[in-house]
């Protein structure tokens, strides 16, 4: 069944990002690599920092290929999968939820209006939706990922300062999971870990809907199967070994000046 979640008026979403909530550390910020290399050991990165450099649009630090870029400057490397399950997991569950973030090397508007998502920010949501499981990612499985504009006008919007938008994540692990009981908690422990990393320190998201997919037709306002309703899907890296469960989440894409 369907559930639909209370949201917070996208005014509210887009003056707390603006506000600064959440601070992201000074200590990403960098001039030449050598400022984020010497960052990232000091913080204890070991050789995960060989795969960290800095960018020089945004100014700050980033991670190479998959790997994802903590708030103290060390680097998450990509998941690699512990599931056994042969062809991968089904999903059990779709959330819909609302994000207002600022632009980062990891998520700029050029990625939502390409629908080409990083693998670094793949990595973070593979991150974010275990925790928010309390299992561990190498056991949970990004099935998609999956971004819609509303105004076609703010996609050629390339300087907005905020992207707002939807997004759409399915995604499973084992064993299968059969419920989720709390919702807010869901939130509360995936906006938590999403917000230990720099592309989403400065951010709010907020679910809209959930929805389960056990033993029903998959039905929604934002159709996930429609390949033209999307701008972006990627699936993580996952199957082997272990316990977890399975899970489907969906966001709105709209970018603001």
């Amino acid at each position: 069944h369907r559930v639909q979640m209370a949201c917070v008026p996208a005014a509210a979403v887009i003056a707390a990002v603006l506000l600064g909530v959440f601070d992201v550390a000074g200590s990403i910020d960098c001039e030449i690599d050598a400022n984020c290399t010497a960052m990232c050991v000091q913080a204890g990165g070991g050789g995960a920092c060989v795969s960290v450099a800095c960018n020089s649009f945004y100014r700050r630090c980033s991670c190479t290929a998959g790997a994802l870029l903590r708030t103290d400057g060390t680097c998450a490397l990509e998941i690699t999968s512990e599931l056994t399950s042969v062809g991968g997991c089904q999903p059990q569950f779709y959330v819909v939820f609302n994000v207002a973030v600022a632009p980062s090397p990891e998520l700029q508007h050029a990625h939502l209006v390409n629908g080409n998502l990083s693998l670094p920010f793949m990595t973070l949501m593979h991150r974010s939706v275990a925790a928010a499981l309390e299992r561990r990612p190498e056991v949970v499985e990004l099935l998609a990922v999956k971004v819609w504009q509303l105004d076609d006008r703010l996609r050629m919007n390339s300087d907005a300062s905020i992207l707002h938008f939807d997004l759409g994540l399915r995604f499973c692990g084992e064993p299968e999971i059969v419920q989720i009981d709390d919702w807010n908690s869901f939130e509360h422990s995936f906006n938590q870990e999403a917000q230990h990393y720099t592309t989403f320190a400065r951010s709010t998201m907020r679910i809209l809907e959930t929805t389960s997919l056990h033993n029903t037709n998959f039905s929604t306002t934002r159709p996930l199967d429609n390949q033209r309703s999307f701008i972006g899907e990627g699936r993580s890296h996952t199957s082997k070994e272990d316990s977890t469960n399975t899970m489907s989440v969906t966001f709105t894409a709209v970018l603001i000046v």
